[in-house]
């Protein structure tokens, strides 16, 4: 099964000159927990809830005054349309990230991938082209391992 069989592709962005208030709102008005920050159509990072509380936290500042581009991470792991699933499932359990954003053969995004998707199809799809559940709860423990900070 390949990425693009599970992806979204109804894609909520924002660019890093847009304000933590205005990237909270889009997260909230759409019930998602990251975007995808681009200019143009070209990744160059990914926002989370996490990453507006914690800039928040830390500057003490409302998030009308902070910055996507200060809080974003500029250290994108991504995969392709063409990607199988279990390379996707590979590079999130490697890089303990939840979602994936999808791109094309010109490094322009057209999907999110999310291990949401991955325990949907895992759930819904009988066949072995689809992810199992043991493989998507390896998935989530690699995830959800603490790294230690050196």
């Amino acid at each position: 099964m390949l990425v693009n069989d599970l992806m979204a592709t109804d894609l909520k962005t924002c660019g890093a000159r847009d304000s933590l208030l205005e990237a909270a709102e889009l997260m909230w008005d759409h019930d998602i927990g990251a975007v995808v920050v681009v200019d143009e159509h070209q990744v160059i990072g990914m926002l989370t809830d996490r990453d507006i509380a914690m800039a928040a936290f830390l500057s003490n500042l409302p998030l009308a005054q902070l910055s996507v581009g200060d809080s974003m991470s500029d250290q994108v792991v991504s995969v392709r349309l063409s990607d199988t699933v279990e390379t996707a499932e590979q590079k999130m359990a490697e890089h303990a990230v939840r979602r994936l954003p999808v791109l094309d053969e010109n490094d322009a995004l057209v999907g999110f991938l999310s291990l949401h998707d991955l325990a949907l199809a895992a759930k819904t799809r009988a066949s072995r082209t689809a992810l199992s559940m043991a493989e998507v709860a390896k998935t989530l423990q690699a995830v959800s391992t603490p790294r230690l900070q050196a």
